[in-house]
């Protein structure tokens, strides 16, 4: 009978460390859920659905964070006609312009560079370390790669043209957001 006991005090135990175990696995699967839910949301947050470049909310977080290395450059991009093209052609087509922007500005920049798409048909990126001089250099690749991608166009509506413009910051009283008012 002490056996018994004993046998059944065991399986009691296992039970409840059975059940605390699957209690810790549960928690464990509903943080990573907890976790990623964040992450997706952090995501979204910063970044352009369509574009997955980041958004307005991201630049408008460096620009409050960070103070920029300096020299750098800021790029402002605005595409012309995308109006004409979601009136005549559709908003899916509007959608393809934009898309076909963002591809050709990422190709053009480096890794470190900040691109991001902070309105219907406006684009910022943020440079860092890129005196005047690499930014006319940037510039040129960036309307040499326009150039490329028009040739394979056929669809004229879905050809590449925007205004450009950028300005320099080479001092610490350079602001991100005075150069994007200057380059815009």
């Amino acid at each position: 009978s002490a056996f018994y006991i004993w046998t059944q005090q065991g399986q009691n135990f296992a039970i409840e460390i059975a059940k605390i175990c699957g209690l810790v696995f549960s928690n464990s699967e509903q943080y990573e859920k907890i976790l990623k839910s964040e992450q997706e949301l952090r995501y979204s947050g910063t970044h352009d659905a369509l574009t997955k470049l980041y958004n307005r909310t991201y630049i408008n977080e460096i620009i409050e964070s960070q103070a920029p290395t300096h020299p750098f450059t800021v790029f402002m991009f605005d595409i012309d006609r995308l109006k004409y093209v979601n009136d005549h052609f559709g908003h899916a087509e509007g959608d393809k312009l934009i898309i076909a922007v963002s591809a050709v500005l990422k190709k053009c920049l480096r890794e470190n560079d900040i691109l991001a798409r902070i309105g219907g048909d406006e684009f910022v990126a943020i440079l860092p370390e890129t005196n005047a001089e690499a930014a006319e250099i940037i510039k040129d690749r960036i309307l040499q790669q326009i150039e490329i991608y028009n040739t394979k166009k056929q669809e004229e509506h879905l050809m590449i043209s925007f205004s450009i413009g950028y300005a320099v910051g080479e001092t610490p009283e350079d602001e991100t957001e005075k150069l994007m008012r200057k380059a815009d």
